[in-house]
């Protein structure tokens, strides 16, 4: 007895994806890709201004979220497409075009973690206890616990001291390695320690050397 596996022409509709919970057809993918790549661009009003305020901060928080949610959508309902039908062409060239965007928003909100990990302590805890702030709070929090034990972790590993001169003196400070860009781009403070000659004094981890 022989068998073929069925086409997915060939397949009921009742035991299929029902991807118009996504997307009601292409076209409304492609309205809200539409939308994506125009309203992305965006972000760079918030570069260099994440730490000026509470306000700032959740705002874009806010504009993150909305198209995050959006691409997540147009996501799953190209993804399940291809899973589909992995020859499609059509359905190859939507992932394609969606790869590409989503490099795109990568590198224009690359400026977001480091900005919101430079936030000094004392300015932080301030934030946190802002209204405009307070469902976010576990979101950042983490953020900023995350990137602490990396650094700690780098420097555990590999020790590296640098000079930093301001107004011809110099500073000790740590370095690290790292080809992590939003790890490199971030300054820190890891409280005291001491550097064997110096003795004691407040650290700051700032942005990384590449060797």
């Amino acid at each position: 007895m022989s068998s073929t596996t069925p086409t997915r022409a060939e397949i009921p509709a009742s035991d299929k994806w029902d991807l118009t919970h996504l997307f009601v057809d292409v076209t409304k993918w492609q309205e809200d890709f539409a939308w994506v790549q125009k309203t992305y661009p965006r972000l760079k009003e918030w570069k260099g201004k994440v730490g000026e305020s509470a306000k700032s901060l959740a705002d874009l928080l806010e504009f993150e979220k909305t198209i995050d949610l959006k691409l997540e959508r147009l996501y799953h309902f190209a993804s399940l497409q291809l899973a589909e039908d992995s020859a499609n062409t059509e359905y190859l060239a939507r992932i394609g075009q969606l790869q590409n965007l989503l490099t795109k928003i990568g590198e224009a909100s690359a400026f977001v973690v480091p900005e919101i990990q430079a936030i000094d302590d004392e300015r932080f805890a301030k934030f946190m206890a802002d209204p405009a702030l307070e469902a976010r709070v576990l979101r950042l929090e983490a953020q900023v616990k995350a990137l602490r034990e990396t650094l700690k972790t780098a420097v555990q590993m590999d020790r590296v001291y640098s000079l930093r001169t301001a107004n011809g003196q110099p500073e000790s400070c740590l370095s690290w390695r790292s080809t992590d860009a939003s790890v490199a781009k971030a300054e820190v403070s890891l409280g005291k320690c001491d550097d064997g000659d110096s003795g004691p004094r407040s650290w700051k981890i700032g942005p990384a050397q590449h060797y």
